[in-house]
């Protein structure tokens, strides 16, 4: 149980839908053994409070039957999602299968309902809990890329101010973090703004999460020329897999890239939340969100990237 609980939490972080935890590897061999503090905690903790405050296990039957029964009629509704669109099974094949498990599912339920005054609440209060957050924390990443990331200039546009003669070129590597694979960071242009350099080789790294488990290695790196020094590469990495820049940037050298990784500078936006703007959220979810930004693990970190590589732009942001 606590195994799944890992492999779900990481999962959802990489398919940006909770925030950035720190993620350890147990074993070199097996790829999927991992271990996340701040869950195994809050676990703890959970299940504590749990037993000082129901005190009998026979107080949890209730919880307990409105927890399974209410898993096995969301597992059903996900089934039928799987069939149709990852099997490709056609429409009355899936609900034929699904409606016959729909009825047993749904009688169980029924048959528990009156027990939620009774502890029922419980697992219903941590799912409207985990869900609230899941729901910010996603809401809150596609308001900040559509009014912040999705306007950046083009490659044709970045061209020009890398072959300007106002700006500087120095000697080195900048691997600029890019959360738009199209488009060019703000950290880009807010280094070249404030300090009229650009370094002689210039990386736009996009880290991409797809929708598959794992990814092969033969497919995880794509690099382009984009001119006057620059490249652009995009790593892609399964919602079971942690990225590993370092092993990227080794990759791109491979590729042809005139970089030297341990010479290498890495430049990260920092977002800084402030509530109070026009988002398009409540401001309870504003809240949450920027709570949730500030106690997320560093993207320094969650790369696992050299700390003496690293510069970080500060980007505030009112939603």
């Amino acid at each position: 149980m606590i195994s799944g609980t890992f492999s779900l939490i990481r999962s959802s972080v990489q398919l940006g839908f909770f925030p950035r935890l720190q993620v350890l590897h147990t074993n070199a061999a097996q790829q999927g053994q991992i271990y996340i503090p701040l869950v195994n905690i809050a676990l703890a903790i959970g299940a504590i409070g749990i037993v000082l405050f129901f005190r009998e296990s026979t107080r949890l039957t209730a919880a307990y039957g409105i927890a399974v029964t209410t898993a096995m009629t969301i597992t059903t509704f996900a089934f039928y999602i799987v069939a149709r669109r990852g099997w490709h099974w056609p429409v009355w094949k899936a609900a034929t299968l699904c409606t016959l498990f729909a009825v047993i599912d749904l009688g169980l339920l029924y048959a528990n309902l009156h027990k939620i005054l009774d502890g029922g609440w419980l697992p219903i209060a941590i799912g409207v809990g985990v869900l609230a957050v899941m729901h910010t924390w996603k809401t809150g990443k596609t308001e900040i890329f559509r009014r912040v990331y999705a306007n950046e200039i083009t490659e044709d546009e970045l061209k020009i101010i890398a072959s300007s003669k106002r700006i500087q070129r120095v000697r080195g590597t900048g691997v600029f973090m890019a959360g738009n694979p199209s488009g060019t960071p703000l950290v880009l242009l807010h280094h070249v703004k404030a300090n009229k350099v650009l370094h002689e080789t210039v990386v736009l790294l996009s880290i991409l999460t797809e929708e598959v488990p794992y990814v092969p290695d033969a497919e995880r790196v794509e690099v382009r020329e984009i001119g006057e020094g620059v490249w652009r590469s995009c790593a892609r990495y399964g919602y079971m897999e942690s990225p590993d820049v370092t092993s990227v940037i080794e990759e791109i050298r491979t590729r042809g890239v005139p970089i030297k990784p341990s010479e290498a500078t890495y430049y990260f936006n920092r977002e800084m939340i402030i509530t109070g703007g026009e988002a398009r959220m409540w401001e309870w979810q504003k809240r949450l969100y920027s709570f949730l930004s500030r106690n997320a693990r560093q993207a320094r970190d969650y790369y696992r990237l050299p700390p003496m590589q690293i510069i970080e732009v500060g980007l505030p942001i009112q939603l």
